[in-house]
């Protein structure tokens, strides 16, 4: 009986004969932001108690673990990928139309990413899981953009009308208060 044929496979070790299937090479990632992906929350009922101080608290660094989750899934750092973190994960929160009457609290995430690995992270997250563990609140739109003026959508908004069975307040996916 003739034995099979082994396949080949990549050593671990460097060889002297290259190795037929090659290991792979981490994605550059570039050095500037290239685009960001931006949720606007509501401040008014049914939604309660959104402020900025409750996004910087609450909102930023959940969905900065959603973000984390879909880099690692491909072997990307979240420390490496969003470029401004300080406001506990996020880059800017902004009270709109004013800081004072603000009916809505928009919040951003830059992101310095190639387009392949953007256009799989923001599919990723337009998610009822990174609604979820995003902590994402009822009715609010999300934006997945360029990062350039004027910016650009690269996926379509998301909101309580195209997904309400994430984002509607009788979903039970989003979230209404933040306490």
């Amino acid at each position: 009986v003739p034995s099979p044929t082994p396949s080949p496979v990549p050593s671990p070790t460097p060889s002297p004969v290259p190795s037929p299937v090659p290991s792979p090479t981490p994605t550059p990632l570039p050095p500037f932001v290239t685009y960001m992906m931006w949720i606007s929350n509501p401040t008014r009922p049914p939604n309660a108690n959104v402020n900025v101080n409750s996004v910087v608290e609450y909102n930023c660094p959940a969905m900065r673990d959603a973000i984390g989750h879909v880099l690692d899934s491909i072997n990307l750092n979240v420390d490496d990928v969003l470029v401004d973190q300080t406001l506990n994960g996020c880059a800017v929160v902004t009270p709109l139309p004013s800081p004072a009457d603000p009916a809505r609290i928009a919040y951003k995430y830059y992101f310095a990413l190639p387009p392949t690995e953007w256009n799989y992270v923001a599919s990723s997250l337009r998610s009822q899981g990174a609604v979820e563990l995003g902590k994402v609140m009822c009715s609010s739109t999300v934006y997945w953009q360029t990062y350039t003026s004027p910016a650009q959508n690269t996926l379509p908004p998301m909101n309580a009308e195209t997904n309400p069975e994430w984002l509607a307040p009788s979903s039970g996916v989003c979230t209404l208060s933040q306490i």
